[in-house]
């Protein structure tokens, strides 16, 4: 019996994923580009439309939450920028701003504004690095390099 990979699924795991995309915006009222990639396992909490905006080529992994409510502040939005990372087990507090081409290391708590072109890391989240180049779905410019220098060699 040959052995099967879960990988022969990505299709219907994209097909789930954009299906998910598309109710969040129609049903919930938030706003999610069509090229961003939300884990299944995301949470995105608004209690008004256009409370949660998600950039071009973001990544938002398993396990994050996104949360534009609370009993002290009221209603806050939430907006992600363009070619983020938001690691897995992190979470945005209401009113969070996140730049283009940013990073939130896994389990992270964000609250205010994230500049662009940053890392951010912790609980409370802090700017680790600044100025970083920073590529589609927040990947390091580095590593793109490293996986064709990788690709050339095989």
């Amino acid at each position: 019996m040959a052995k099967r990979s879960l990988n022969n699924l990505m299709w219907l795991r994209a097909i789930l994923t954009d299906a998910r995309r598309r109710y969040l915006n129609v049903f919930k009222g938030t706003s999610v580009h069509e090229t961003a990639r939300l884990s299944l396992a995301a949470s995105l909490r608004s209690s008004q439309p256009g409370g949660i905006v998600i950039g071009a080529e973001t990544l938002v992994a398993f396990k994050t939450l996104l949360i534009t409510d609370d009993a002290i502040s009221g209603f806050s939005p939430i907006t992600v920028g363009s070619q983020c990372f938001i690691g897995g087990g992190s979470t945005l507090l209401p009113g969070t701003v996140v730049g283009n081409n940013c990073i939130i290391g896994s389990g992270s708590v964000v609250a205010g504004h994230v500049p662009d072109a940053s890392i951010a890391v912790g609980n409370p989240a802090r700017i680790i690095k600044s100025n970083q180049k920073i590529g589609p779905f927040g990947q390091l410019e580095i590593a793109r390099e490293n996986r064709a220098k990788a690709r050339i060699s095989n």
